[in-house]
C-alpha cells in the first residue's frame, strides 16, 4: 500500500489520522507561546470564537470581487462538525466572517472554493474513516443574497468498480466555457484516482493503468484558455524512477481528452519529489509548482517547467533546507518575478513559513517573509496565498486567538 499524502492537508483519508490528528495536537497545546508582533503581519480572522464558527482552515483563501475572501474550515459548524464554507468582508478596520454553508455529513471540505462569474461557488468534499460515501463535488448556487448547495456529483466508495474514482483532495476548476473539472484521489479500475467532469458527470482520464503514468492526484488541475488541463500526481512515474509523482496535461474537450506526461520527478538530491499542489500558469506557459519531499536537502522544492518546443524541460528553483522551511505543499503564485509560497512545517520555530523568492544575478534567492509561532500569529500554513491591493493573504490550520486557526494578511 503505498504511503498517503503529506501534511494535515489529507489525513481525512487515512485510517490513522485520529492518531496522527492528537499526537500533533499534544505537541501543539505543549508548545503553545504567545507571539512578537510583527509591523508587516497580522491576523484578519481567528477561527472558534463564536458558537457553530468553523475551525481550522486547511486550505487557502479565493479572492472574491469588493476586497472578500471565500475559504472552507474541516470542522466546526454545528454538530455534525464536519466543517463549513465561510466568506470575510471588510468591516471597518477588520475583516467579519458568514458562514455560508455548514455541512452535516460524514464528508469534509479540505480543499479551497473556486468563484464562477455570476457568484456561483464549487467545491469538493473528502471521505473521512466514518463516511458511507467517497465524498462530493459541490455548488453553492447563488440567488438573491443566499446561497443554495447542490451535489454535483457524489462519489460512492465501493472500490475499484467505482467509475470516477472516490476521495477528492483539490477542489474544482473551471474552464472558460464554464465546464467543471476535478479530481478524485483514489478508486477507479486501477485504485489510482480519476479526472472528472462535473457538470456532465463524465471522467476525462483513469490514473495508473498506463506504464509511467501518474497515480493519486491529490490537488486542484488549472486550466488555459484552450481548455487544456495541467495538474500533478503524488505518486506514478517511470518505474525507473522512485514513482515520486508526474506532472501532466490533459488536452482535447469533453471525455475525450489525452494525456501527456510533461515531467516525471526522479526525487531527492537532484530533483524534487511527491507533489501534492496545483500548478501555477506563469510568462509564456511556464508551470511553476513545489513538492513536499526531495531537493538536496529532502525537505521539499520549488520548480518550474518550461516550455521547449513541444516539450518541457524542468528546473528545481530551490531547495529547502529546514530554517528557511520545510514540506511545501501549497502552490505559490508568481507577483511581477517574484515567487510567494508557504511551507508546513520549518523556519525559525518549526511551524511553517511565509517565503518569497526573487531573482539575484540570475538565480532565484530564498527570503523568510514570516516565520509562525504556534502562538496567536497562527501554525501551519497549509494553504496557498492570495495576492489583493499589494498585500498577500493566506491561513493557518493552527493557532490564533482559540487555538482552531487563523486568515492573516501579509505586506511583503
Amino acid at each position: 500500500m503505498r504511503p498517503q499524502p503529506f501534511g494535515r492537508l489529507y489525513v481525512s483519508i487515512v485510517l490513522l489520522a485520529a492518531l496522527s490528528a492528537v499526537v500533533r495536537d499534544e505537541a501543539f497545546a505543549r508548545t503553545l507561546k504567545p507571539s512578537l508582533s510583527s509591523a508587516h503581519y497580522h491576523i484578519i480572522y481567528s477561527f472558534g470564537g463564536r458558537r457553530n464558527d468553523g475551525v481550522e482552515p486547511y486550505a487557502g483563501l479565493t479572492a472574491g470581487t469588493n476586497g472578500v475572501f471565500y475559504g472552507t474550515t474541516c470542522c466546526g459548524g454545528g454538530g455534525s462538525n464536519a466543517g463549513t464554507v465561510f466568506q470575510l468582508t471588510p468591516q471597518g478596520s477588520g475583516y467579519a466572517e458568514h458562514i455560508l454553508h455548514a455541512f452535516n455529513g460524514a464528508e469534509v471540505p479540505l480543499a479551497p472554493v473556486t468563484e464562477d462569474l455570476s457568484g456561483n461557488l464549487y467545491g469538493t468534499t473528502s471521505t473521512t474513516v466514518m463516511s458511507s460515501s467517497g465524498g462530493n463535488a459541490w455548488e453553492l448556487v447563488l440567488h438573491r443574497g443566499h446561497y443554495r448547495y447542490v451535489v454535483l456529483l457524489a462519489f460512492p466508495i465501493g472500490g475499484p468498480s467505482d467509475p470516477w474514482g472516490r476521495g477528492p483532495l483539490g477542489g474544482l476548476t473551471l474552464d472558460s466555457a464554464g465546464n467543471v473539472y476535478g479530481t478524485t484521489y483514489q478508486g477507479a479500475q486501477c485504485e489510482a484516482g480519476t479526472a472528472f467532469e462535473a457538470n456532465t458527470t463524465a471522467v476525462v482520464h483513469i490514473f495508473g493503468c498506463m506504464n509511467a503514468d501518474g497515480a493519486n492526484p491529490a490537488a486542484s488541475m488549472i486550466s488555459d484558455s484552450n481548455g487544456t488541463l495541467y495538474g500533478t500526481t503524488q505518486y506514478g512515474g517511470s518505474s525507473r524512477n522512485c514513482g515520486c509523482g508526474v506532472v501532466f496535461r490533459l488536452t482535447g474537450s469533453g471525455p475525450s481528452r489525452t494525456e501527456t506526461i510533461l515531467h516525471t520527478f526522479a526525487g531527492a538530491p537532484n530533483d524534487g519529489g511527491h507533489p501534492v499542489a496545483s500548478l501555477f500558469r506563469g510568462p509564456k506557459g511556464a508551470l511553476y509548482g513545489t513538492t513536499p519531499l526531495g531537493g538536496a536537502y529532502k525537505n521539499g522544492t520549488v520548480y518550474v517547467l518550461s516550455p521547449v518546443g513541444s516539450k518541457y524541460q524542468e528546473s528545481v528553483l530551490y531547495n529547502f533546507s529546514g530554517p528557511d522551511g520545510s514540506t511545501p505543499v501549497a502552490n505559490v503564485i508568481m507577483v511581477k518575478d517574484n515567487i510567494y509560497g508557504t511551507t508546513e512545517f520549518g523556519g525559525a520555530y518549526g511551524y511553517g513559513t511565509v517565503f518569497e523568492l526573487y531573482v539575484s544575478q540570475g538565480h532565484y534567492v530564498e527570503r523568510v517573509l514570516y516565520s509562525f509561532k504556534a502562538g496567536t500569529d497562527g501554525a501551519y500554513p497549509l494553504g496557498g496565498l492570495v495576492y489583493q491591493n499589494g498585500a498577500l493573504f493566506g491561513t493557518t490550520e493552527k493557532g490564533g486567538l482559540w487555538s482552531s486557526g487563523t486568515a492573516f494578511e501579509l505586506r511583503p
